[in-house]
């Protein structure tokens, strides 16, 4: 088998025929080949739905816990069409299981712009939205602790850190408005907290 057939996963679905021949292990269909794969791609896509197949092995690999694996053939899936409903909510529930919420967030805003009022998309939306307010919710109160637990002479590397905790808390108004209350606490060195 050449190098070429070894890296191209189109050879998943072809098999070498004859010279500079190869033919479709799913219709039987022959082609043919000389160094490049772009017409047997071409035939994967639109003959045979390749896009959906890597969406189910997206899935599949999800299942199994291969959430890299899932991830690569969900990126493939977009490459072919970026803005598949299907792979975006794929790939986003995979995010999601690897806790990688900003992705996984931003996933299901892409299949909101697409179709606003798609349920699956909306209820995992806000799923991410409280997982993601409890993880920075974590945050701050780490921050917390390390702030009443700071020696004097350093609380401006505190402070820095705390303001990059803030800063980073994408869309939660009401979580930042508890953060920025930590930080001021801090600067006027009032141990008191609200969280």
């Amino acid at each position: 088998m050449s190098s070429t057939r070894e890296k191209s996963e189109v050879w998943l679905y072809f098999s070498p025929h004859q010279n500079y021949k190869t033919k479709c292990d799913i219709c039987k269909n022959e082609f043919s080949y000389h160094g490049s794969t772009s017409t047997l791609k071409y035939h994967l896509i639109h003959r045979h739905k390749i896009i959906d197949v890597l969406i189910r092995r997206g899935n599949a690999y999800r299942e199994t816990h291969q959430y890299e694996n899932s991830i690569i053939d969900f990126n493939k899936a977009l490459k072919f069409k970026h803005d598949h409903i299907d792979a975006l909510i794929g790939r986003g529930k995979t995010y999601d299981m690897k806790d990688k919420y900003e992705e996984a967030y931003a996933d299901f805003n892409k299949v909101l712009e697409i179709e606003p009022d798609q349920e699956h998309a909306l209820s995992k939306k806000k799923e991410i939205e409280r997982k993601m307010a409890k993880s920075h919710k974590k945050s701050i109160k780490y921050f917390k602790t390390t702030l009443d637990n700071c020696p004097n002479n350093y609380p401006n590397d505190y402070i820095i850190n705390l303001e990059k905790v803030v800063n980073s808390i994408p869309q939660r108004i009401e979580t930042q408005r508890r953060a920025n209350k930590v930080l001021d606490n801090y600067r006027k060195k009032n141990f008191t907290y609200i969280i």
